[in-house]
């Protein structure tokens, strides 16, 4: 906002104060109106309707498997060189996805996701939730106790990490999925290119993500499909004009 444009509502407002003392020459000053009838319609009506159509019935997973079948053989990520697309993202979450059904991750499963910004990091995010689990983000430059805290807080029974952070990680007594260990063995599903079909509706849940803890304990913030998707279509509601690509600057922890 230019300071021209900003100097002339400051005069609209006054302007509208003193037409309202004129009016109302017996009524004390601070009841009178600073915003013209056009200005209160916009400020109370125009910008406040924002009511937006969502697919709330969804799965945010479901929703990237539907953009796979639109774009398969685009781009989906980059990370330091390396690519995959969303029909290559897709083959490896569903073999993620498929190898943690077979341990028992359903629909509520809290499982943690101790992994380094790579794109492993979305293969093992997508592979939970199409798995119908719920990920855990563990940042793996915690300190070992709050990542201690986290795990027991949370109950999380299954841990999908790297082998290099395995020694890293606090004493805990989840069954561990090392993405680079084990993904011979993860690869060797026999489903691997169908998008698995789980239990997990849109009331389930997607994440689990705790507090920073400054003002005591961290604490623990359940989020669900329903949730996550309509503040990922918000984001894409926000820009005026399609978008091609995203800078991740965020970490997936709090």
């Amino acid at each position: 906002m230019s300071l021209l444009v900003l100097y002339l509502q400051i005069l609209g407002h006054f302007q509208t104060l003193l037409e309202g003392v004129v009016a109302n020459p017996d009524q004390c000053i601070s009841t009178l109106p600073l915003l013209s009838a056009a200005q209160e319609q916009q400020l109370l009506v125009k910008w406040n309707d924002t009511q937006v159509e969502y697919p709330l019935d969804k799965c945010i997973h479901q929703l990237f498997e539907e953009q796979v079948e639109k774009t398969p053989e685009v781009v989906a990520a980059v990370f330091e060189g390396e690519q995959l697309t969303y029909w290559e993202l897709n083959q490896r979450a569903n073999q993620l996805a498929h190898y943690l059904g077979s341990l028992g991750v359903g629909a509520d499963t809290l499982v943690g996701i101790c992994v380094e910004r790579s794109l492993e990091m979305l293969v093992g995010l997508l592979g939970i939730l199409k798995a119908g689990g719920a990920y855990v983000p563990l940042d793996p430059t915690y300190p070992q106790e709050r990542l201690a805290f986290m795990l027991s807080d949370a109950q999380v029974s299954l841990l999908v990490t790297q082998e290099k952070l395995v020694t890293q990680l606090p004493q805990h007594g989840a069954d561990v999925v090392s993405l680079d260990r084990d993904w011979t063995v993860i690869s060797s599903q026999s489903e691997e290119n169908q998008n698995p079909v789980s239990d997990a509706t849109a009331e389930n849940l997607a994440y689990a993500i705790y507090t920073s803890g400054s003002t005591g304990k961290p604490k623990g913030v359940l989020v669900t499909h329903q949730n996550l998707v309509h503040s990922t279509q918000a984001r894409i509601e926000y820009y005026s004009e399609p978008l091609t690509s995203y800078l991740l600057l965020s970490s997936d922890t709090f």
